[in-house]
């Protein structure tokens, strides 16, 4: 765990100076989809920390309604979220991670094919090499039409190889999501264990790590957290968290993004 831990801290992306704020960057104005702004509240402290909220910047420009957050409480509750997954869904992410890297993995099953454009290639290079000696050796009479077969394999080698730079770059593409997603269902299933005591530019990388963003909506006068896991922005979560009421009720539109994300009452 402690080579895990240096290596978030070498890669680490600072907190919010002025209040270690962890969801800096992360977390989405449902109505405008603008990123929420850290907005400190000088000299006043919650549970020890310096005091803030996440803000829409549409708010003060009377471009937006959405409702600030706090971000104290909000920080605390997602990590709380995180780090109490329950065996049973933990397993449930577990199986989620491994079905998309079983798909990112059969895209990459292109071996054959890769094989196959590869002899074309060699062959099409054996005969240009073939057809560049019969130029040389034959009469003007058909010299043009060996020129014209030169020009016609020449198209299809260069073809040939953009499909090979292609795949290579598919499979290169496809094996940075592989790695991704490891480092993901690693992070996430021992997350508890991991911001245990960390430091917070430790925390702010490793939520970055595994969340992709955070949307804060309204419905039916109750507030929701959707949390967004990178690799799984498209699976379902409804009710996967617990839920937990400390922020105020407002009763602005809700989004439409709640069957996508988990969704967990705040």
């Amino acid at each position: 765990m402690q080579e895990l831990l240096d290596a978030i801290a070498e890669e680490y992306n600072r907190p919010h100076r002025k209040t270690n704020a962890l969801l800096a960057g992360l977390v989405h104005c449902p109505y405008c989809g603008r990123r929420l702004s850290v907005i400190p509240e000088f000299d006043r402290w919650t549970n020890g920390k310096p005091r803030f909220k996440y803000v829409c910047p549409g708010y003060r420009k009377k471009e937006c309604n959405f409702k600030a957050v706090d971000g104290v409480l909000l920080d605390e509750f997602v990590v709380q979220q995180l780090s109490d997954l329950s065996d049973e869904n933990s397993e449930r992410f577990r199986r989620i991670l491994e079905i998309k890297i079983e798909e990112v993995l059969e895209q990459s099953q292109t071996v054959q094919e890769h094989n196959l454009i590869k002899k074309k290639r060699d062959k099409l290079k054996a005969d240009i090499a073939a057809q560049t000696r019969n130029l040389r050796e034959a009469d003007g009479s058909i010299k043009q039409f060996i020129q014209e077969d030169l020009q016609n394999l020449a198209e299809e080698l260069r073809e040939a190889e953009r499909q090979l730079s292609k795949l290579d770059e598919g499979r290169k593409n496809n094996m940075i999501a592989i790695r991704d997603l490891e480092m993901t269902k690693e992070r996430l299933l021992s997350f508890a264990e991991y911001a245990k005591d960390a430091q917070p530019e430790v925390m702010v990388t490793l939520i970055q790590t595994i969340v992709e963003r955070i949307h804060i909506v309204d419905k039916d006068d109750e507030r929701y957290c959707h949390i967004f896991i990178k690799g799984c922005s498209e699976e379902d979560y409804t009710g996967f968290f617990q839920t937990a009421g400390y922020i105020e009720h407002n009763s602005a539109p809700v989004c439409d993004s709640e069957q996508y994300c988990i969704c967990t009452k705040i």
